[in-house]
């Protein structure tokens, strides 16, 4: 798809589903679509350039993992935005839905209810906006197998900048980001032996804490600027042994 737009459908505005499924796109915009704005699923892939996800009424991106382990669902975005997802608009009056509003969702359809071994999923941003959605901006549930943001912009979403569920089998690497001004922490980055790598990046003017480590989750952070967090830089109490800040 190049030069295209998906825009005030029923649905979700593109899906891309099933094992060996590709899709590119170039310049892309979904827009005010009833579900999502991208839809990938069950070992399917997406490749975008200059995608605009914006307005939609549920998620702006869903990266949903199979129920068998043996696809991988796969999302790559460079530029763009992924922006104010999480509205419904009644003419030209716009509205909050109530729905979780997240910019990017990677996870199982249920995270409470996630299959025993669902597929892995990864998903590389280069210098995507992820802001002014009504959730996280980016939440990423357990079992996702590699998720890695350079140069992105993670600003004045509704909740946290980043939430990260994972495990000794998940990698996340934060690299030369902005995370600002959301309505949360700036990154939340849980779970025991979950090893993250933060370097770099901005993490300011965050409504609680610029960094939150919970359910002993052991980041590698380096080289990042704080500021005016409102809490505090980092909230390290459930932080497990082998996390290394400098």
């Amino acid at each position: 798809l190049q030069d295209c737009t998906t825009e005030g459908n029923g649905a979700d505005g593109l899906r891309v589903f099933g094992a060996g499924a590709q899709a590119r796109a170039i310049r892309l915009t979904t827009r005010r679509n009833g579900g999502m704005g991208l839809f990938i699923e069950d070992g399917a892939r997406m490749d975008c350039e200059l995608a605009e996800v914006i307005e939609n009424v549920v998620n702006g991106v869903a990266v949903i993992l199979s129920e068998t382990g043996g696809t991988t669902a796969r999302l790559s975005c460079k530029g763009g935005r992924i922006a104010d997802n999480g509205v419904i608009f009644e003419g030209s009056t716009r509205r909050a839905t109530g729905s979780d509003g997240i910019g990017i969702f990677v996870g199982p359809t249920d995270p409470a209810n996630a299959p025993a071994n669902p597929g892995p999923g990864t998903v590389e941003l280069n210098g995507v906006q992820v802001q002014g959605n009504q959730g996280y901006g980016i939440a990423l549930f357990d079992r996702f197998k590699q998720c890695t943001l350079a140069g992105c912009k993670l600003t004045s979403n509704g909740k946290a900048g980043l939430l990260a569920f994972g495990n000794t089998e998940c990698t996340l690497t934060v690299d030369q980001c902005e995370v600002s001004r959301n309505g949360g922490d700036g990154l939340i980055l849980a779970g025991e032996g979950f090893q993250p790598v933060v370097t770099g990046s901005q993490i300011a003017s965050n409504a609680s804490f610029g960094i939150a480590i919970l359910e002993r989750a052991e980041p590698q952070l380096s080289g990042n600027p704080f500021s005016g967090n409102v809490v505090g830089e980092i909230d390290k109490a459930e932080a497990g042994p082998g996390t290394k800040i400098q």
